[in-house]
């Protein structure tokens, strides 16, 4: 099989194709850590939130803008303000 049809076949580069005919082992890869994301202490908040919209009318349940700004006025969330 051709170098060519080889990186059609797997989807990667030349130069992995030719760094697997030369025997040579791929890098492991890292395990990145997962940021922390500025909303994860208002979480038991939102699921909160989010669980009592689900006994509401349609009409009534809050939008991702209304949670934002409720979080804001209500719960001093400052830290959470977008760019």
């Amino acid at each position: 099989m051709s170098q060519r049809a080889l990186q059609r076949k797997h989807n990667v580069t030349w130069r992995t194709v030719r760094r697997a005919l030369d025997g040579q082992w791929p890098e492991t890869r890292r395990q990145h850590r997962r940021r922390e994301s500025r909303l994860d202490s208002y979480k038991s908040l939102i699921d909160g939130t989010l669980q009592a919209d689900l006994d509401a009318p349609t009409k009534q349940r809050h939008t991702a803008q209304r949670i934002f700004d409720r979080l804001v006025d209500e719960h001093g969330a400052q830290d959470i303000k977008t760019r």
